[in-house]
């Protein structure tokens, strides 16, 4: 009996020990130590050095006055457009200073005077083949126009699609840059042919040629069947290329008295017109089927002529 009072008491006053250790942070490892500086801060993540853009250095000055961007150079010639008084007259002072300077770098500039001569003044005028919507003063579309050495006038889109200013193109953009302009007049000459097309189907069928959905004039898109428009334009400009020794970078492409509207030279007009009536293929679809027409078509290989 002794004896067991005597363990007991031994196991008690161990108890006692360990819990006074723990308190002083002293004992085995797997006890818990007590703090002797500050805890660690949870580790942070460092952010990836992402390389800022770049800032567009300013234009050089023009006609005395300096621009950051061409975006504001734009719209002040926007605003010049808009707000010009008197109209058909040169625009005179410091805004037909910059008109000028401005107006120099247009990319249809050069053609032109190349047939009537030098630009010569510009001004502000009503281009009656734009449609004036609502009729009233505020719905009436004025233009640029430039007048040149023989007398010849016409007007000129106040956006010029291209880099500005002493800043120079790679060779790979200014291609595509004339691959734009020169598809872009191929279709515009075709409008009326696809137009008629168009308005011919619909006065006889009215429907989708595939769906079978009705059409009005609004819904109603051309679709080349067979050959796409950009194959059936590749093979015609390659053909009368060869036919005519004309080195397809040397095509002039024109502005026409329509806004954004593009032109070749008569002769190449003539050619385009008549060879797509010939070999075109137009089908009337709805615009959702003509989307799926186009799903997965080839390109044609634009780099072969283009160089």
């Amino acid at each position: 009996m002794v004896g067991r009072n005597v363990t007991v008491g031994l196991v008690m006053a161990l108890v006692r020990v360990l819990r006074h250790c723990t308190r002083i942070g002293v004992g085995s490892d797997t006890l818990r130590k007590k703090p002797t500086s500050r805890p660690e801060m949870p580790e942070t993540k460092t952010k990836p050095n992402i390389a800022r853009k770049q800032r567009k250095k300013p234009l050089p000055t023009i006609a005395g006055r300096q621009f950051k961007l061409v975006a504001e150079l734009e719209a002040e010639i926007n605003k010049i457009r808009k707000e010009y008084r008197p109209h058909n007259e040169p625009v005179r002072g410091l805004d037909g200073a910059l008109l000028q300077c401005y107006m120099r770098h247009h990319e249809s500039l050069e053609d032109f005077e190349q047939y009537h001569g030098e630009m010569r003044t510009i001004e502000i005028r009503h281009n009656f083949e734009v449609p004036r919507g609502c009729g009233a003063p505020e719905c009436v579309q004025y233009q640029i126009w430039i007048i040149f050495e023989d007398g010849y006038d016409h007007p000129f889109s106040y956006k010029i699609s291209e880099n500005l200013f002493g800043v120079v193109e790679d060779h790979c953009a200014a291609s595509r840059r004339r691959l734009k302009w020169i598809d872009k007049a191929a279709r515009h000459l075709i409008r009326d042919q696809i137009e008629e097309h168009v308005l011919m189907h619909l006065e006889t069928d009215g429907k989708c040629e595939i769906s079978g959905v009705k059409l009005n004039r609004s819904k109603a898109e051309a679709h080349h069947v067979g050959k796409s428009f950009k194959w059936l334009f590749f093979e015609f400009i390659t053909e009368w290329c060869n036919q005519t020794n004309v080195n397809p970078n040397s095509i002039i492409v024109l502005d026409t008295d329509t806004v954004g509207g593009k032109s070749f030279e008569d002769d190449m007009c003539d050619a385009w017109l008549l060879y797509h009536a010939r070999h075109s293929r137009i089908q009337v679809l709805s615009a959702a089927e003509h989307r799926k027409q186009h799903k997965g078509s080839v390109q044609p290989p634009w780099g072969e002529l283009f160089v």
